[in-house]
């Protein structure tokens, strides 16, 4: 289903990706965030651009909300749940690996090396502000559950075991197909795209790929999205909605899809 382009990129995300390309000259590691249920559309290409030869963790986010059986890690990848405080714990691992060949090479020049600093980068609503409280067991940066929260550059002290540059989110300029798949998971927010649509693709999606998850939630896979949404409002109780659409039904959907409700999904 083709969508148009949306035009995503206020002020603040420009100069704060200038302030970026400053900050790399002093970062030993760079940590990419990514969706691990949607870990392609949510990789920005400007991110790729600006590391070249840095050593990069990516960090496969909300693990806990994804179908992990067609997610494909890289080598420098790890999946993450804050969650789980394993996960937290291979990653300091994985900093402190990608860091060794420095380290290393001081040490040879007699230079005791000083803990890593490293930058973590991703696209608004990623996960960032809650990766770091988790980090350092404390509430230290704000979290919700929209886009476009962290203005600012901030270093954090990470249990003297690496000091991390948090930097606001950024988008590319331009989306065009992907942006749907970035509204369901939170990371534009779902009024830039008609609630119709976005519900339309949506429920094809789940239909296609996760009919069992769909079943299990709602009810029986229904030809025409209008009946499924209707479908969708007697099963929840949505009295009150007397459009052939189901507008506030579609809209609850959405919100169990952007919440993990309905169960672990992947958007390829």
């Amino acid at each position: 289903m083709a969508t148009s382009i949306i035009h995503w990129y206020p002020g603040h995300m420009k100069k704060a990706a200038n302030k970026m390309l400053e900050a790399l000259k002093m970062v030993d590691v760079v940590i990419e965030l990514v969706d691990a249920r949607a870990p392609i559309q949510t990789s920005n290409p400007f991110f790729q651009k600006i590391i070249h030869d840095k050593p990069c963790v990516k960090v496969y986010m909300k693990s806990d909300l994804a179908d992990l059986s067609a997610v494909k890690l890289p080598t420098n990848g790890i999946l993450l749940s804050i969650k789980d405080p394993r996960s937290l714990k291979q990653l300091t691992k994985k900093i402190t690996d990608a860091y060794r060949a420095k380290a290393e090479k001081q040490m040879k020049r007699g230079i005791k090396p000083l803990p890593p600093k490293a930058m973590i980068v991703g696209i608004p609503n990623i996960g960032k502000s809650s990766l770091i409280n988790a980090l350092v067991k404390k509430k230290i940066t704000k979290v919700e559950n929209k886009p476009g929260l962290t203005k600012n550059q901030r270093w954090v002290n990470v249990n003297n075991a690496f000091y991390l540059l948090d930097t606001p989110g950024i988008l590319p300029s331009n989306y065009d197909q992907d942006n749907y798949v970035l509204a369901l998971i939170g990371a534009v927010k779902i009024e830039l795209l008609p609630v119709i649509k976005l519900s339309d693709y949506a429920y094809t999606y789940i239909a296609k790929h996760y009919p069992l998850l769909f079943k299990k939630h709602y009810g029986e896979i229904k030809k025409d999205s209008n009946e499924a949404f209707a479908l969708i409002a007697n099963k929840r109780g949505i009295k009150n909605d007397k459009t052939i659409h189901h507008e506030d039904a579609r809209s609850l959907f959405l919100k169990e899809i952007r919440d993990g409700k309905i169960g672990r999904i992947y958007f390829a």
